[in-house]
């Protein structure tokens, strides 16, 4: 009894030595798919990527960048004329949004989120709406291996539904959609009016 009870220890043991090999020589999943994705404004209001170039992975449903997995983070020209205000780092407001923004207001702080810019596809695989979190502030303390956020700020940017469509025949799609602005802070988002339509066109390119 004694040698049989030693030979199925013997036998559990190698069992979890060969799992975590087995684990190790599993493959690596594939590296996702990445895109250069351009924008160029048309008219008044819209986006641009003048402030850097974008990178963006392939995800089922989205296009996404934030700063990992090859995508950049996602720093946007944006030109809206919407009064807007914010606490952090210093109280400051505008009569409209306008030149670069994106990732952290103040990037020498530490644990500032890169911001995210995420591109619906639709089941073609087509654009269909889009959502910006961008200009972000994050302060707070760490206690060991937490950091404990005390305030949290940024601006969120999404759009209705949209279709690109060629409008003025130049071979490059253009989106026309109504989008709303909101500032978050500690929890709650308060969105500003008005409701506009941006206007950009729209080129979504494979990388490799």
């Amino acid at each position: 009894m004694k040698r049989a009870w030693i030979i199925v220890m013997a036998a559990l043991l190698a069992a979890s030595l060969a799992a975590p090999a087995a684990a190790k020589g599993r493959p690596a999943p594939p590296a996702p798919a990445l895109y250069q994705v351009t924008m160029s404004m048309e008219g008044a209001e819209g986006l641009a990527t003048t402030c850097g170039t974008l990178i963006m992975r392939s995800e089922q449903n989205a296009y996404v960048a934030d700063g990992s997995l090859g995508t950049s983070v996602p720093w946007l020209e944006l030109a809206a004329a919407i009064p807007w205000s914010r606490l952090h780092p210093t109280a400051s407001s505008g009569t409209a949004f306008s030149g670069c923004h994106g990732g952290p207001v103040d990037p020498a702080l530490p644990n500032q989120p890169n911001g995210l810019l995420r591109i619906t596809k639709g089941p073609q695989g087509t654009p269909i709406d889009l959502l910006w979190h961008f200009d972000y502030y994050l302060a707070g303390t760490q206690v060991g291996k937490r950091f404990l956020v005390a305030d949290r700020e940024n601006f969120t940017l999404g759009t209705g539904a949209f279709t690109p469509t060629d409008d003025d025949k130049d071979g490059v799609n253009e989106v026309k959609a109504l989008f709303q602005v909101s500032h978050y802070l500690n929890g709650t988002y308060t969105p500003f009016t008005p409701t506009r339509e941006l206007h950009f066109e729209l080129t979504i390119t494979p990388i490799g």
